[in-house]
């Protein structure tokens, strides 16, 4: 696969999961320091990873949203939880929200 289908695939992916607005923000965003990043994200990142078939999109939802709890990345847990949200119903993201700490603190200590 070449950089420019990757790019295509991942551009579309992208739309997918997150949201036309937050996308198009995020372009209109991008800068001469950022744009660079942003197109690696975009190939790499949703152009192979989220179109690899091994995970459906609630798993991989779910696994993306677990892994900011983990990380504590709440600003990335927001946007996957509310993109989440537009597409599958969020009982299960709510077990996730109460549940995580809990198992990665037990985890961790």
């Amino acid at each position: 696969m070449d950089d420019q289908k990757r790019r295509d695939d991942g551009m579309a992916q992208r739309r997918k999961v997150l949201g036309d607005a937050w996308v198009d923000k995020s372009i209109a965003n991008s800068n001469s320091f950022n744009a660079e990043f942003i197109d690696l994200i975009t190939r790499h990142a949703w152009g192979e990873i989220w179109t690899r078939p091994h995970f459906d999109q609630r798993t991989r939802r779910v696994l993306v949203i677990g892994t900011m709890v983990a990380l504590g990345q709440w600003d990335e847990f927001r946007l996957h939880v509310c993109a989440a949200s537009r597409i599958v119903r969020l009982a299960p993201g709510i077990w996730l929200r109460m549940n995580s700490p809990a198992a990665i603190g037990v985890a961790m200590s």
